[in-house]
């Protein structure tokens, strides 16, 4: 049996990186991609049901799961292309404006999300929704939000 010599061999890992680089780079942009599209769509029903609420859950539920998982997806794609750029496969854009628009979207939603805690569900508070957001709290040592 042949084995390859070691050009091959390193020949072969380079393209092995620089496909495993590409699936990360798509997969954490359609990541992104997904969560300010989802936000966005819920922006619109928020608009749409918002002045015949008769329970809260019709705008707490899809905000709970915006905030409690895809924003943290974000996150770590971000993270993803973050460390893509430190190893040199990608250029600073790629990171730098995916950040800038998951954080336009988290802070959007955290914003809509405390102006709908504290006008509508005044009994309530945003951190019962939203899982990572007690400890968050608790560090910072910020009650009642």
């Amino acid at each position: 049996m042949r084995t390859p010599d070691s050009a091959t061999a390193s020949r072969f890992r380079r393209l092995d990186a620089r496909r495993v680089a590409t699936l990360t780079h798509v997969l954490s942009w359609i990541t992104i991609g997904a969560f300010v599209l989802a936000s966005v769509d819920y922006g619109l029903h928020a608009l749409r049901v918002g002045r015949n609420v008769w329970c809260g859950n019709i705008l707490t539920d899809p905000l709970s799961v915006l905030l409690s998982y895809f924003a943290p997806g974000a996150g770590c794609a971000v993270v993803a292309l973050s460390y893509l750029w430190f190893r040199g496969a990608l250029r600073v854009w790629s990171p730098a404006s995916a950040l800038a628009i998951s954080g336009v979207t988290v802070v959007s939603l955290f914003a809509y999300g405390f102006w709908l805690f504290r006008t509508m569900l005044p009994s309530h508070s945003l951190s019962d929704i939203v899982w990572w957001l007690g400890p968050v709290w608790r560090s910072f040592d910020i009650r009642g939000v």
